[in-house]
């Protein structure tokens, strides 16, 4: 695998998690930063020499990956992660893996594995799923194509586990039809590309013995999420030690009726558009959209959340259909259930932030994964971020997850106020 740098942080140190405020410092510094560094190595990948995924080989899936089991790699190649150029290399390989849709069917997918290669000090060296938001409907969305350009702002997010000589695998789980918003999807996809990753030669993982933790924030905090709650059954082998996620969309109903007619509605347009992939009782629902619904379907239909989310703002979802009320239609109802997160519970801990001003996901629908959680046994500490709208929220409780990560994978006891005020 090629070699990418980033800050160099001794794995002994980095475990200390430092002061919040010189994290959120450094991590505002990344975010700022990101695109202007250049790798050590593989430079020539870096920025419009990168191919675009529907012209790129690597992604289609080989004959007969159908047979093989869930997580299986199927293809490798070595990549560079376009970050800042300073000292403490990784060592960074891409995936093709076969997963499974929200029906059942084999598919295959992309990720990304990054290993530090400073030596992990004691015992087996720990592995985060980190989910990126990818809120898209193309290829050209996803984390194993931005992450190669240099245009992936949530690197800045990573870096620090990495620091911690943490591995991290980072898994396109929308799936081959570019699913946004499809829960279950989304949480094989990233449960397998842990599998994937622990199997992947070289790495130096425990293979199912690797502490396992995930995070995400946003569209990939509903990533992780279902992964979380899937994992007891969909993937009891993995050693799953710690789950965080923030800001994310677990009620579909309920972002829906946030976002209707504000500045975010196009978003949600493509949330309708991109579950529709994966549920095909949605998509026969088709004849209900007008004509500006048929053309914004063709509009987002290929595009990412930029530009995506500026075609359609102030807009109601009864602007493109026939009917004067889609999001309390009963036939769409059943698909709202389905794509609900909390009616099943994860088994390892759970840390759930959000802000309480967020202006696209409702708090409210975070107290209620809450307590749907914490009603079927999870173990959860909810925490809410007073005056944080949503993407403060992503920065400035980074140093709050992280603390929470470090802390069950070195095993100390998880905190959890379920059955508290929330």
């Amino acid at each position: 695998m090629p070699t990418t740098v980033v800050p160099a942080v001794s794995p002994l140190a980095s475990r200390r998690v430092p002061r919040p405020a010189a994290v959120l410092l450094t991590l505002i510094a990344l975010l700022g930063g990101l695109a202007v560094g250049a790798p050590t190595t593989g430079a020539a990948e870096f920025g419009s020499s990168v191919p675009e995924p529907a012209s790129d080989p690597f992604y289609l899936s080989p004959p007969g990956f159908e047979t093989t089991a869930p997580g299986t790699v199927l293809r490798t190649r070595p990549v560079t992660i376009a970050a800042l150029g300073i000292p403490t290399p990784i060592r960074a390989e891409q995936v093709l893996l076969r997963t499974t849709d929200t029906h059942g069917t084999p598919v295959t997918t992309a990720a990304t594995v990054m290993v530090p290669q400073t030596r992990w000090p004691d015992g087996d060296r720990p592995l985060v799923g980190y989910q990126i938001a990818i809120d898209g409907l193309a290829a050209k969305c996803n984390p194993s194509y931005s992450l190669r350009r240099g245009t992936e702002a949530e690197l800045a997010l990573i870096v620090p586990l990495l620091q911690r000589g943490y591995a991290v695998v980072v898994t396109d789980y929308e799936g081959p039809r570019y699913a946004y918003g499809a829960g279950v999807m989304a949480g094989q996809a990233t449960l397998d590309g842990i599998r994937a990753a622990e199997r992947l030669p070289g790495t130096g993982l425990a293979a199912a013995a690797t502490p396992v933790a995930l995070w995400g924030y946003s569209g990939g905090g509903q990533a992780t999420g279902w992964a979380a709650q899937l994992q007891p059954t969909y993937a009891p082998e993995l050693n799953l030690r710690a789950v965080a996620l923030g800001g994310a969309p677990s009620d579909m109903r309920a972002v829906g009726q946030r976002m209707d007619g504000t500045f975010m509605s196009g978003i949600f347009l493509m949330g309708v558009i991109g579950v529709s992939r994966e549920y095909p009782e949605l998509a026969d629902l088709r004849y209900l959209l007008n004509a500006q619904g048929r053309q914004a379907e063709q509009v987002l239909g290929d595009t990412c959340i930029v530009p995506g989310a500026a075609y359609y703002p102030f807009r109601h979802l009864s602007d493109f259909t026939t009917m004067p009320d889609p999001l309390s239609n009963p036939l769409v109802q059943p698909i709202f259930e389905a794509t609900r997160m909390g009616l099943t519970a994860p088994t390892a801990p759970v840390f759930l932030y959000h802000g309480e001003l967020d202006e696209g996901m409702p708090f409210t629908m975070a107290q209620e994964l809450d307590r749907d959680w914490c009603s079927r046994g999870a173990t959860v500490a909810f925490h809410p971020v007073a005056l944080g709208e949503h993407l403060s929220t992503a920065v400035s409780e980074a140093p709050a997850v992280l603390q929470f990560l470090t802390d069950r994978i070195e095993g100390r006891p998880a905190p959890d106020n379920c059955g508290g005020p929330n």
